[in-house]
């Protein structure tokens, strides 16, 4: 053993950093509750894709849910199939950590961009400031779809970078793996294998990097539509046919349904252009949203000034510009479909942080000659930092219900914008009945939505003996379970136990009178 090599890693501060986080999300994982799509994504798309695999079940062929990227969801049954877990509270939480692991992944992806770019100190402070965002920390936990796409396009950005730079035949093959699996998750994952053809041709044409690498990127175009083929069971029957039709139902995909938008339900055919950029400013701790917006004026005034040195020199900038201005163009000026805030937008978030990082290197050399500012600034933010993180202990694990303290002391975001959407509070509300009621061997109850009877898989097996589920129009029920999702309180009911977070209800547990 290399203890050299051992002494210098404890001495890494990057590595403590890493396992203090793991361990942190090793000891939260059970806490948190299933959402909508916990159970669907698990059985429309996992097991779909797996039994039409192992099984010659061809329903998936006819799945309302057939171009889903399945990548994500058959890990998850795989390994569940390999861990031979069969009650549903185990098998959840595996998927939860296993999740986490998958953003943890990321986060050691995005460290290794950030610290490529700007050296190890702003690397930690990217870092810091991806974890210590409430919303994605808490959605890492359980959001497959959403999160999981955020995890592996971080991971792509760490190896497209690591391609264009160097673009040998190993780099090709790696990053043709991981572009599959991106594109496997979602289809928006294309943007990747777009601009490494783009920049790759180019760097050719300017003679940047070896003619040779023109190979390599045919070795990458090549080994990328097998992967996509091989990780996209419904690709292996006429692999062109399918791909179009899940590119234009992404393109064309249409959620029937009202978001509560500034104190206001609005249709999703109907939000306005700004619903993106709001959600992402309400949701965003303040300085990070100033930092961010600093980075980007920085980067445009600097795109318009000298664009060929943006685009050649500081390419991984650039691509980062690219990569989150598109997606978000795309929204706005398609008028795509979004509902939940803008989760279907987070796999931009790390960038987001990128630009947020370039713009403290470029103040900090414009304020470093000014006495004491530089550590003032810093201070500033490690306050900042530690706030956010007090606020995360504190409401553990509603983390997904965060609005920053400027949007809810100047404009009340909490009651005017969604709270749980996902309904993972219901876990709570269902551990309050199951422990508290004791005049009964069956708690008969309801709720407002779907994720009240879907958290009921996740209970202790003793306690959840004692639930007993029913429809809401069942006349039989006693207790009514709600998040309060596009409802008040419901009629003819007290109030037993009421969950808040910065004195707004995201749950409650009510008895028929």
């Amino acid at each position: 053993m290399n203890f050299t090599h051992l002494r210098q890693l404890y001495q890494n501060p990057a590595f403590w950093f890493f396992t203090i986080f793991f361990f942190i999300g090793l000891f939260s994982f059970t806490d948190y509750g299933l959402g909508w799509d916990d159970e669907w994504s698990r059985t429309a798309t996992g097991y779909a894709n797996f039994n039409y695999i192992f099984n010659g079940d061809n329903s998936l062929l006819t799945n309302n849910e057939k171009y889903h990227g399945p990548f994500v969801e058959l890990l998850l049954v795989f390994a569940e199939k390999i861990s031979g877990l069969t009650d549903t509270a185990d098998v959840y939480y595996l998927r939860h950590f296993l999740l986490f692991a998958l953003f943890s992944c990321a986060v050691i992806a995005f460290y290794a961009v950030a610290k490529n770019l700007y050296g190890t100190f702003y690397g930690l402070i990217g870092c810091l400031m991806l974890v210590l965002s409430p919303r994605i920390f808490s959605d890492s936990f359980f959001n497959s779809k959403d999160l999981a796409f955020l995890s592996l396009f971080t991971i792509g950005l760490y190896f497209f970078i690591k391609f264009v730079k160097n673009p040998t035949i190993k780099w090709a093959l790696i990053y043709a793996f991981i572009t599959g699996a991106i594109i496997d998750t979602r289809i928006l994952g294309i943007m990747l294998p777009l601009l490494t053809i783009g920049y790759i041709l180019l760097f050719n044409f300017l003679n940047k990097i070896p003619r040779k690498s023109l190979i390599s990127l045919l070795v990458y175009i090549v080994a990328t539509l097998i992967f996509i083929i091989l990780f996209w069971p419904i690709l292996w029957e006429n692999p062109y046919h399918h791909f179009v039709a899940a590119f234009v139902e992404m393109k064309k995909f249409h959620w029937d349904g009202h978001v509560f938008f500034n104190n206001h339900p609005v249709h999703t055919s109907s939000l306005p252009w700004y619903y993106i950029p709001v959600w992402v400013c309400i949701t965003t701790p303040i300085m990070y949203v100033i930092l961010i917006s600093m980075g980007l004026l920085i980067f445009i005034r600097q795109l318009i000034i000298n664009p060929f040195k943006e685009l050649l020199n500081e390419f991984e900038i650039f691509s980062v510009f690219v990569l989150l201005t598109a997606p978000v163009a795309s929204v706005v000026l398609l008028n795509s479909v979004v509902y939940d805030g803008w989760r279907h937008l987070f796999f931009i978030y790390p960038l987001l942080i990128i630009m947020s990082i370039y713009g403290i290197t470029k103040l900090i050399k414009f304020i470093e000659k000014i006495k004491y500012a530089k550590e003032g600034f810093f201070a500033f933010l490690f306050f900042n930092m530690i706030f956010i993180g007090f606020w995360m202990v504190k409401n553990h694990p509603f983390q997904n219900v965060y609005f920053s303290t400027f949007s809810r002391k100047y404009f009340e975001v909490g009651r005017k914008f969604e709270l749980d959407y996902w309904g993972i509070s219901y876990k709570q509300g269902l551990e309050y009945l199951s422990e508290n009621i004791k005049d009964t061997d069956t708690i008969i109850y309801t709720s407002l939505n779907l994720p009240g009877k879907i958290n009921h898989m996740i209970i202790n097996e003793k306690n959840r003996s004692k639930l007993k589920y029913v429809e809401p129009h069942d006349s039989t029920w006693v207790y009514y379970l709600t998040n309060f999702r596009g409802a008040g309180d419901p009629e003819n009911t007290e109030l037993l136990h009421k969950i808040s977070i910065d004195n707004i209800p995201i749950m409650g547990v009510y008895k028929r009178k």
